[in-house]
């Protein structure tokens, strides 16, 4: 069994699919962790999320910014900067069970995976960046808050620390953004 994390696919489903084909990602037996932004930019946003869809079992994805500006498009029902990438989810005869699933994601996910040699070693994922005072468990938490929370409080009173988790590019040497 392999995990594989990927990042960024960004609606381009053929690269996407060509890389599983050249590290023979094989679904019930493979794992893949895909670090946010699934969608947008590229060519086929509704095919690579329909693809992840289809792997969901064997799939674990968190939020990126994209996939933010999806989930708020598909809210305003198009409004802001809504392109015809994103669009053509919405649109889609399976936008609600494609969003529904989209929603579930996680902003953190945590994992221990076994080491061939014995043991493991834990992970912490997110999209961009964390705040380095948080500990783990703390922003387990956090994750677990972010979700119960209606999807509009994302751009209100908690848009800093979902800014954090989904676009922070680099952080200075006190851990700032």
């Amino acid at each position: 069994m392999a995990t594989y994390a990927i990042g960024d696919i960004q609606g381009c489903r053929e690269e996407f699919e060509r890389l599983l084909e050249r590290v023979d990602f094989r679904p019930g037996r493979d794992a893949l962790w895909i670090a946010g932004d699934a969608v947008n930019r590229g060519p086929d946003s509704l095919g690579t999320l329909r693809l992840l869809h289809e792997l969901r079992r064997s799939t674990t994805c968190v939020l990126g910014n994209h996939d933010l500006s999806l989930l708020r498009a598909a809210r305003e029902r198009g409004g802001g900067r809504c392109g015809a990438d994103l669009m053509s989810i919405i649109d889609a005869p399976d936008a609600d069970e494609l969003l529904d699933w989209v929603r579930g994601w996680k902003f953190i996910h945590t994992a221990r995976v076994p080491r061939s040699g014995g043991g493991e070693t834990r992970y912490l994922m997110v999209h961009a960046g964390v705040p380095a005072e948080r500990s783990a468990k703390q922003l387990r938490e956090l994750d677990r808050d972010l979700r119960k929370s209606p999807i509009r409080s994302w751009w209100g009173g908690n848009r800093g620390i979902v800014k954090f988790l989904t676009q922070v590019r680099f952080v200075n040497a006190a851990g700032e953004p």
